[in-house]
C-alpha cells in the first residue's frame, strides 16, 4: 500500500470515520482508504485519502466537499 506523507491536520478537525472502498475501474484493483472529517466551528465536512492498494498516485490533503446544517 503507498502512501504520501500526512498532511496538516488543524487540531480542531473532528474525524469521524476511517474506512475504505473498492476502486471504481473494472481495471484497477485494490481498494482506496479515506478518511472524513468535520469542523465544528465552520459546519464543513472535509474528505482525505489515505491510501491507494494499487499503486498510483494521489494526493492526500483534505479537501472541503459540503456544508452541514
Amino acid at each position: 500500500m503507498k502512501r504520501s506523507p500526512a498532511p496538516y491536520i488543524p487540531p480542531e478537525l473532528c474525524i469521524v470515520k476511517t474506512s475504505s472502498a473498492p476502486k471504481l475501474s473494472s481495471r484497477a484493483t485494490g481498494r482506496l482508504s479515506y478518511q472524513i472529517g468535520y469542523l465544528p466551528d465552520r459546519s464543513e465536512i472535509y474528505l482525505q485519502l489515505t491510501a491507494n492498494e494499487g499503486g498510483g498516485y494521489f494526493s492526500n490533503e483534505w479537501l472541503a466537499t459540503l456544508k452541514a446544517w
